[in-house]
């Protein structure tokens, strides 16, 4: 798809966004881990 330049500088605030929420979202799910080892989880991983 052709991208116009002056997109560029939206389209990588938008990409470093979701790259961060990953992040956050991976943080969380491992300190879930280590908080739920003992006990079954309750929801599945999305």
């Amino acid at each position: 798809m052709g991208r116009v330049t002056g997109d560029k500088s939206r389209f990588n605030k938008q990409r470093r966004q979701k790259i961060a929420k990953r992040e956050e979202m991976r943080a969380l799910r491992k300190s879930w881990g280590e908080k739920a080892a003992a006990a079954p989880k309750a929801k599945p991983a999305s």
